[in-house]
């Protein structure tokens, strides 16, 4: 890709600045609704966005079509150890590390990934994928933590 997309680069208006908080949630609802996608969640997502694999782009329609048509469905077991690393409320971007876990094919992927949210909504994703073992543990948790997929904390 040579390097980050420009959207990457637009500054968000100070005064339609999420908090950070916000900015996670919107950015877990990616994982949640890829790990359930029975096509009845909340999927808040641009309508143009995109989303970029190991610098491949893995959306045919955009992403909020690929969610509603269920067309992800079984693509993971489990969504884990889910960390919101960095987020850049002023150009809108969050960063985040967690783990993919394919019980069907018996093998994990570690995953980054960058999100850029604008009003609320999910424009570009792009992802580095890395695979591992199946059930890999991070090292950043218990072992009871890492079979969650709730956000767990930065410290």
């Amino acid at each position: 890709m040579g390097a980050p997309h420009k959207v990457f680069t637009e500054v968000i208006p100070e005064n339609e600045r999420p908090s950070r908080e916000e900015m996670v949630n919107t950015a877990n609802y990616y994982f949640t609704g890829l790990q359930r996608n029975d096509t009845k969640g909340y999927y808040p997502f641009t309508d143009d966005c995109d989303r970029f694999e190991n610098g491949m782009q893995s959306t045919k329609t955009d992403c909020k079509k690929q969610f509603e048509s269920g067309q992800l469905r079984n693509i993971v077991s489990r969504i884990r150890d889910r960390r919101f690393v960095a987020v850049d409320r002023e150009r809108g971007i969050v960063f985040a590390f967690g783990f993919f876990d394919h019980e069907q094919i018996n093998w994990t992927w570690q995953l980054a990934e960058l999100f850029k949210i604008e009003k609320g909504k999910i424009r570009r994703i792009e992802a580095v994928f890395h695979r591992c073992p199946y059930g890999l543990n991070s090292g950043w948790n218990t072992y009871e933590q890492r079979k969650s997929e709730e956000i767990q904390s930065v410290r």
